[in-house]
């Protein structure tokens, strides 16, 4: 499982990432901990974290479930997919534009993941 193991660092090292970016905008924009609002470009900068946090907790069960019935290199490259649009999210949060594109092309792969699964599941009962 190269592929889909490949796809799951990617995804967490960005997640990772944007914790960083977080913890730098706190102290640039001197929002004190545990406070989470007060700067627009602090809140947009966490929210695009958290959101990005709650979409990996669904994606990346669909993605190993994926993976075991649609195969290893189009799970992965799904994945990539996913990482590719988070990376379209969050620069449009904090940009203050639109999310649509980047929100479609995270949801996308994850349903298609989660529909292998399924799928997989129900032709083998």
């Amino acid at each position: 499982m190269v592929y889909a193991t490949i796809a799951t660092l990617l995804a967490v090292f960005y997640t990772f990432f944007l914790s960083m970016k977080v913890g730098k905008m706190r102290d640039t924009h001197d929002v004190q901990s545990p406070a989470i609002t007060g700067n627009i470009d602090f809140e947009r900068a966490f929210r695009a974290h958290q959101n990005t946090i709650e979409q990996l907790v669904i994606f990346l069960p669909c993605l190993w479930l994926g993976a075991a019935f649609i195969g290893d290199l189009p799970a992965g490259t799904l994945g990539l997919v996913w990482v590719g649009g988070r990376l379209l999210y969050a620069n449009a949060y904090e940009a203050g534009e639109s999310r649509f594109l980047g929100m479609w092309v995270t949801i996308l792969p994850t349903a298609a993941l989660f529909l292998a699964a399924l799928f997989g599941v129900v032709q083998r009962l």
